[in-house]
């Protein structure tokens, strides 16, 4: 018994090794770039700009959504932090506890299921620093990362009885769970909910029923905002449409196990395929050499429904687009949880955990010089950021074919305080701020936004809003003797109203004359 007892301490001591290592690349990148990361950052800025009442800029362009978004959690989060720590120390600190907080929650909801699954929880390794992770979608990532703790919460508590201070707990959780993510907060009573029909059997439809009543109890928030929400703002998805993707891209995103492939999906399939293999494998070792556990038919419904999930909800929908991976994500997650209820030999789990996470590490060797070539262009912007002041209108010109570098710019606004023209956030509808009527830069300052070969229209702009464009800043802007339309344009904007003031070539920048 105490060797049993000192071989699950070491092995829990070796998962917390583990995870200080899946930390190393947000942890020693400064800053730690995701696609839209920086925008929530410089939004987050804004939104404390907003309520302080710090900035008049701020509050002449954007005002607060009526619509109660649930995409508010990791926001709120980072405006409160933004009071007292820097703002590249506040975005280290949200994605390094989202990969601490996944780890954690995930291993806890396999060990609630089985205590003997310590060595199975390492799957969830290859989960942290994923594809979704990466693109930057935070409140996803924060709803992702609380779904197993409310399941371990509604687990501990429900069977005992609820009383009013875990109700409150409860409700509190469940309203976070919204205000980070919509799907996962309908796919976390969903769960519940079937955690409460586990071992179904006419003695306890009594007790059933009651759990059913807590559950809509402390659901009932997020229920009536997810009704609100979907009465002011509809199913309309990213730019206004609800779209689905092909079965055949689908089931190609399976077999690679997508949620792993981040900056190039031809090279680094032939990693990610290997995990698809691995969890088949051990799925069907598993299967034969199962044994009853408590949870294996309610973790089996909810791995299917996952699965079904992937074919049923659009690629966009209501809160934004690229929802299909993000699923596919938590359909691989549900596959690790069902196998921890299949109670497989302790070899056999104790395997398929420890390839797992020399999976993962080699994905951390694969990524991290991209990642490391990303942090030090974002460096570049970071620093061009003390040539601005909070009464300075920035407009990032992005040259760029690197898709990374979309929001790239952010990183000066939230940084310096001034204030950044290229803020898809606005713009979408579904996040906490919008634009003001008639003060979209999107609308007359040109498509600077969405080229890589701007044009742009100051004089408009400033007809429009009342406002100058203090600068412009380009990034990988070649020297071409071109003569496209767009280009000779903007140079001439460029070069007759604005004058360069620095040297460096990324982000040049070009000052009001």
């Amino acid at each position: 018994m105490i060797k049993k007892q000192f071989a699950l301490s070491k092995e829990a001591i070796l998962f917390r090794i583990f995870l200080v290592i899946h930390l190393v690349p947000v942890l020693s990148l400064t800053p730690f770039v995701t696609l839209d990361g920086p925008a929530h950052l410089f939004n987050s800025t804004l939104i404390r700009q907003l309520l302080t009442g710090t900035s008049s800029i701020a509050s002449s362009f954007l005002m607060f959504n009526p619509v109660l978004e649930p995409n508010w959690t990791g926001h709120a989060v980072m405006a409160f932090l933004l009071g007292f720590i820097p703002p590249l120390m506040v975005e280290k600190i949200v994605l390094s506890s989202i990969l601490i907080l996944t780890a954690i929650g995930y291993r806890k909801l396999m060990l609630r299921f089985d205590s003997n699954n310590g060595w199975l929880s390492w799957s969830i390794f290859p989960f942290l620093c994923n594809f979704v992770f990466c693109l930057g979608f935070i409140n996803f990532s924060i709803g992702f990362a609380l779904l197993p703790f409310l399941m371990v919460w509604w687990i501990n508590h429900k069977e005992v009885g609820l009383k009013v201070n875990n109700l409150i707990i409860g409700l509190l959780l469940m309203t976070i769970l919204f205000f980070s993510h919509l799907v996962m907060f309908l796919y976390a009573g969903f769960c519940m909910g079937l955690l409460s029909l586990n071992q179904f059997s006419k003695s306890r439809l009594k007790l059933i029923g009651t759990e059913l009543i807590l559950l809509s109890i402390i659901s009932f928030p997020g229920i009536l905002l997810t009704l609100l929400f979907m009465q002011k703002s509809g199913a309309s998805g990213y730019r206004g449409e609800v779209s689905y993707l092909p079965w055949s891209d689908l089931f190609e995103q399976i077999k690679y196990s997508r949620m792993f492939i981040i900056y190039d999906f031809d090279k680094e399939k032939v990693y990610t395929v290997l995990f698809t293999i691995l969890i088949v494998l051990t799925s069907i070792i598993a299967l034969i050499k199962r044994t009853i556990n408590r949870y294996q038919s309610t973790a089996l419904v909810i791995f299917i429904s996952s699965f079904i999930m992937i074919f049923t909800i659009p690629d966009s929908l209501a809160s934004g687009g690229i929802v299909s991976v993000r699923i596919i994500q938590l359909f691989f997650v549900c596959w690790c949880l069902w196998l921890s209820t299949l109670r497989m030999p302790s070899s056999i789990s104790g395997i398929f955990g420890i390839i797992s996470v020399a999976f993962s590490l080699l994905l951390i060797y694969v990524h991290y010089p991209i990642q490391k070539s990303l942090s030090d262009d974002a460096k570049k912007y970071c620093n061009a950021a003390s040539t601005f002041t909070k009464r300075d209108l920035v407009a990032p010109l992005n040259y760029s074919p690197n898709w990374m570098h979309a929001n790239m710019g952010s990183y000066m606004g939230a940084v310096s305080g001034s204030f950044i023209l290229d803020n898809y956030e606005p713009t979408q509808g579904h996040f906490p701020l919008i634009w003001k009527k008639g003060m979209n830069p999107e609308e007359t300052l040109g498509n600077y936004c969405r080229s890589t070969n701007p044009c742009i229209y100051p004089e408009k702009f400033n007809q429009a809003t009342g406002f100058d464009v203090s600068y412009f800043t380009g990034w990988c802007k070649a020297i071409t003797t071109d003569n496209d339309t767009c280009r000779l344009h903007t140079d001439s904007i460029l070069n007759t109203c604005y004058r360069i003031v620095t040297k460096g070539e990324n982000p040049i920048i070009y000052k009001k004359k």
